[in-house]
């Protein structure tokens, strides 16, 4: 048996059926609370991604699991929050990179261009989870989706040739003004 935590509620449920017991819940809450699901705590351990993957994986070693619901606008504020910490460390860094580099394809400059995809990556995440939940905020940062959308392709092209001079300018002169302007909007 597995303890599963509803609204403060603790529930007794059937290894085998826990993974759709919460599904079930889930999508009452969403219907009947206006809730929407955040994630898993797991034995005091937060899961947001792979949930039953990692329910079947630790399966027998579970004790509990919370499921956690907020309403819409907390999880709006959640990934607007996400999303300004991420680029108040990212705009700051990807600018002195630009400056003290400008020209050098230098192991450095590989380093921060790997990292500078991961995190358009999750900027591209935290707007389809805005997208998804049909959120006002999304609209706010549509365009600069749709920016970094367009402006990606020529990015790769420069990098895959290794224009140093063409890769820096995008960087420096389109990259740098959207994250700035998402910056911005996340306030």
């Amino acid at each position: 048996m597995i303890t599963v935590k509803v609204n403060k509620v603790m529930i007794n449920v059937e290894e085998t059926e826990v993974f759709q017991f919460i599904v079930k819940k889930m999508n009452q809450l969403s219907e009947n609370e206006d809730l929407v699901f955040s994630h898993l705590i797991i034995d005091g351990q937060e899961v947001y991604n792979d949930h039953e993957i990692y329910i079947n994986h630790y399966l027998h070693d579970i004790k509990l699991i919370e499921l956690e619901m907020v309403s819409v606008e907390e999880l709006t504020n959640d990934i607007l929050n996400s999303l300004k910490l991420y680029l108040d460390r990212a705009v700051p860094t990807l600018e002195l990179m630009v400056s003290e580099d400008y020209g050098e394809m230098s192991e450095s400059f590989w380093t921060s261009i790997v990292d500078l995809a991961d995190g358009i990556q999750a900027i591209m995440q935290f707007s389809e989870s805005l997208n998804a939940l049909d959120s006002v905020a999304f609209h706010t940062v549509e365009e600069e989706q749709k920016q970094l959308i367009n402006i990606l392709p020529q990015l790769l092209d420069a990098l895959e040739l290794k224009d140093a001079t063409l890769s820096f300018d995008l960087l420096s002169f389109e990259i740098v003004p959207i994250l700035e302007s998402l910056q911005k909007k996340s306030k």
